[in-house]
């Protein structure tokens, strides 16, 4: 019985399935005992029509993505739907969306072993590639999206671009219209992937290159496949167009602290920061450490093409190309294609990142990286004596494995709740405008949560310390935040003469910004009036 059932697990390659499991569980383990964390309110969080279940849809498929303060953009109901869905069938239980989140992210890495698998079916190919799933599946970069209920959309944007690639090249050298059923639903599920999140595109670009690969270089038939393309994506674009315009005026509308990338005026400046993000996010990929949950504004500046690193950034994608579309190694071609695409839609290049760079951008590159990796560790253990070779790769791969495993378990940790997050990632990237900016807010959640005043009055005291290091690296803000303070020390701590410092200093902050283009950056609803100050400072005034 143990001899038959060990034949199955090595036929059926169940071991690396177990492999695989054992690793994630051990990872990713914690987060179902986690709660609410960082922008899980934009799709869960006290969300009024999530928590009205099944009925909830129809409103999240007409809605956009995050309405507020007047502004609207993006159309993605898909992920909200899923929690819809579970709210209707287990009411608010993070802990099972946390465990939903494992599941997804263990389906991701079944799906692309079929893609690649079925494809590649060679035995040392199929070994290759488990090794590179393994590499996937405890790499560090990944933890923001299996342990953020927010980044559902990635794993479920991924996995439907994913499914779609399986169905398209289900067989070798097999394309439309040999295979009218499984490209009618493929092209469906490019859909899916938009409509989820716009990083599907990526496959939009991937697709042609690996129908280009697979059918051993034929163009005509790529060109053929790649017009199919279009269905989906101008399915997409024309819903945006005709029932949510305002999607495509997003990037234009994030204040200048959190996207300050959106508002360069230099051609050469904005190009030489997109080649930066290349190199920052090559070295993520390969260290993956240290991580954040928000860059931003300050830790990644604006560059120019004197900086050495804006040049590495240019080789990098030189290199990914040329491994993309003119290796003859299969494993260098594989690694390119999953990293190329996102690197020209999302290292600034063409739009600008929202933080200028993001882990879960990376999600689908850290598989060509893998893929790399282990690629280039075989080819150098080759040229090594027979005695070592084979344990000099087997040693390499498990150092590599035991370090992204220990920095993710590390990283898991640091995701139970929003305070411990944020606190951790200040640690490494202390110029970080908006992880002040979250933590003053969370000390002031915290705050309102204490039924104590005097446990209350020091987390209201720590809540100013952070805003005061947010208008420290943001002075156009110190307008709007000093108001802010203001008010907490005269409603709150009871301390006018504080309160009147304050006031007036959000009085000359006005005046002194007022003139600067950072200034002209800063929303509207972020800015305070002098006049309702001084009325502020009248009343202050009266009651001492």
């Amino acid at each position: 019985m143990i001899r038959v059932t060990l034949e199955i697990l090595e036929r059926y390659k169940l071991w690396y399935g177990l492999i695989l499991l054992f690793l994630v569980w051990l990872i990713y383990w914690p987060t179902l005992r986690y709660g609410y964390n960082v922008d899980d309110y934009l799709v869960v969080e006290n969300n009024l029509a999530v928590q009205s279940g099944m009925d909830g849809i129809p409103k999240l498929l007409t809605s956009y993505y995050k309405e507020v303060d007047g502004e609207r953009f993006e159309w993605r109901p898909t992920t909200k739907i899923t929690y819809a869905v579970e709210y209707e069938m287990f009411g608010e239980k993070p802990g099972i969306s946390h465990g939903i989140n494992v599941v997804l992210y263990l389906t991701v890495i079944a799906t692309i072993w079929t893609l690649l698998t079925s494809n590649l079916p060679e035995t040392s190919q199929q070994r290759t590639i488990f090794l590179a799933l393994v590499l996937f599946a405890v790499h560090p970069l990944h933890v923001e999206v299996v342990a953020s209920l927010k980044n559902r959309e990635v794993l479920l944007s991924s996995l439907f671009g994913l499914i779609a690639l399986v169905l398209m090249f289900r067989k070798k050298r097999e394309y439309w219209p040999e295979n009218k059923a499984s490209m009618t639903i493929a092209l469906a599920f490019l859909f899916l992937s938009l409509m989820t999140k716009v990083s599907g595109m990526v496959f939009f670009l991937m697709a042609p290159i690996l129908n280009y690969l697979f059918n051993q270089g034929d163009l005509i038939k790529t060109v053929k496949f790649s017009s199919l393309l279009t269905v989906p994506f101008a399915t997409y674009t024309i819903i945006l167009i005709l029932f949510f315009p305002d999607s495509f005026s997003r990037a234009y509308k994030q204040p200048y602290f959190e996207s300050h990338l959106s508002y360069i005026e230099s051609t050469t400046e904005y190009f030489a920061t997109a080649f930066y993000t290349v190199y920052f996010n090559a070295k993520q990929l390969l260290l993956g450490s240290p991580l954040s949950f928000f860059y931003g504004y300050a830790e990644i500046g604006i560059y120019s093409w004197e900086d050495v690193t804006v040049w590495l950034g240019v080789a990098i994608m030189i290199l990914v190309l040329f491994s993309a579309l003119k290796s003859k190694k299969w494993p260098v071609r594989i690694a390119g294609i999953f990293v190329f695409p996102t690197m020209v839609l999302f290292s600034n290049l063409l739009l600008p990142v929202p933080g200028g760079v993001a882990d879960r951008i990376l999600f689908l590159p850290v598989l060509g990286v893998s893929i790399g990796i282990c690629h280039w560790t075989g080819i150098i253990a080759k040229n090594l004596p027979k005695t070592v070779e084979r344990s000099l790769f087997g040693v390499v791969l498990l150092l590599i494995i035991g370090y992204y495993t220990h920095l993710s378990i590390e990283r898991v940790a640091l995701w139970k709740d929003r305070m411990t997050l944020v606190e951790s990632d200040l640690q490494n990237y202390p110029e970080s405008a908006v992880g002040h900016l979250m933590l003053a807010q969370t000390y002031l959640e915290e705050s309102d949560k204490s039924g104590l005043k005097s446990v209350s009055d020091i987390w209201l005291e720590k809540s100013i310390v952070e805003w005061k290091r947010f208008v420290s690296i943001y002075p156009p803000m110190g307008n709007f935040i000093y108001f802010q303070i203001g008010r907490i020390y005269q409603y709150r701590l009871n301390n006018p003469q504080a309160a009147l410092k304050c006031y007036q200093f959000a009085i000359s902050s006005w005046n002194l910004n007022n003139q600067s283009p950072n200034f002209n950056n800063v929303l509207p609803t972020h800015r305070i009036a002098p006049i309702r100050i001084r009325n502020q400072i009248n009343m202050v005034s009266e009651l001492d």
